[in-house]
């Protein structure tokens, strides 16, 4: 039963492998961190109206 557990990580081996051409696409998830900027673009508008 336990050199069962060991085959069953091989297949899991496999999976990733098939996650580095996913890679690109999960870029696209750090894109929302620019958003964050974008809510400071705001704040700045409101800095432009004080001077």
């Amino acid at each position: 039963q336990p050199q069962q557990l060991p085959q069953q990580q091989r297949p899991h081996q496999q999976l990733q492998h098939q996650q580095l051409p996913h890679h690109p696409p999960q870029q696209s998830h750090q894109q929302p961190p620019p958003r964050l900027q974008h809510r400071q673009q705001p704040h700045q508008r409101p800095l432009h109206q004080l001077q």
